[in-house]
């Protein structure tokens, strides 16, 4: 799928992880026909599931440090409430973002 300022970038999606040679393949085909090498990025279903474990881990972290944080510095009743109403924005991005089936790349993880 063409993408982009006058279709200058190029998307492609696939259902199953490719190997090496497949992906190579795809790199020479981009590069003959337009000139370029593109990037590619994967992400395989266990690189997936300890992304989602590192993106728990590290949102439990920083709640509680947000929460510590509050808590010191205001009232210790505004902390949590604080912490609850950053989770619910974060889901509320999150759930757009699969209703309308917007892709999630490295950039939108580390942004939300």
């Amino acid at each position: 799928r063409l993408a982009g300022q006058d279709n200058k970038n190029a998307v492609v999606r696939t259902v199953g992880v490719l190997d090496k040679q497949e992906i190579a393949v795809l790199k020479d085909h981009f590069k003959e026909d337009y000139g370029a090498e593109p990037n590619v990025s994967t992400v395989s279903p266990t690189v997936g599931k300890e992304l989602a474990k590192n993106a728990i881990i590290a949102l439990t972290i920083a709640s509680l440090g947000i929460i510590l944080y509050v808590s010191i510095r205001f009232e210790w009743r505004m902390a949590v409430p604080a912490v609850v109403a950053l989770i619910h924005d974060a889901f509320f991005i999150i759930t757009i973002f699969s209703l309308l089936r917007l892709e999630v790349d490295i950039t939108f993880i580390a942004a939300v």
